[in-house]
């Protein structure tokens, strides 16, 4: 996709303001992809221990207002996390980034924070003591804060009743 229409996307209003007003959000994901035999030679390399084909991860953070892809990254490391930050350098302070199992981690909750974006990670039930207590007593809705690095990490924890 053109850079400029992406450019373009991000910068249009958002169309779910009944749910989040004046926010615009995005979702991220990736999924490993197989290459050509060729591209070995470029540095990537198979992520498994079975198959013969380079491969690479395609991170992509995408509108969910407009259903639009809106910022790619081939990686050949494959670490989801890692190409967050480069998605995040490309969406304005006040948007949401949604992410699925797995993203979650407190520095990235800190970058997040630091870059006035707001986030909502998806996590496994068995992920955090603070989660466990929140969920363990049926909350609605509270504040959980954590200490990380003399810094306070702080945001709603919501569940789905």
């Amino acid at each position: 996709m053109n850079k400029k229409v992406c450019e373009t996307i991000m910068k249009m209003p958002p169309l779910k303001a009944e749910i989040l007003p004046k926010r615009r959000v995005y979702a991220d994901d990736g999924c490993k992809i197989n290459l050509p035999p060729e591209l070995a030679k470029y540095d990537f390399h198979n992520m498994t221990a079975k198959g013969a084909n380079p491969q690479a991860l395609v991170s992509c953070i995408y509108s969910l207002d407009y259903l639009v892809p809106v910022h790619f990254i081939v990686d050949k490391y494959g670490n989801e996390r890692a190409s967050i930050q480069s998605h995040l350098e490309n969406i304005s302070p006040n948007d949401v980034v949604m992410y699925d199992r797995g993203y979650f981690s407190f520095i990235l909750a800190k970058m997040h924070q630091k870059m006035k974006i707001d986030f909502i990670f998806r996590l496994a039930r068995n992920g955090f003591k603070e989660i466990m207590i929140f969920l363990f007593y049926q909350a609605v809705s509270e504040i959980f804060s954590k200490t990380t690095d003399q810094s306070i990490i702080s945001k709603r924890l919501l569940t789905n009743k």
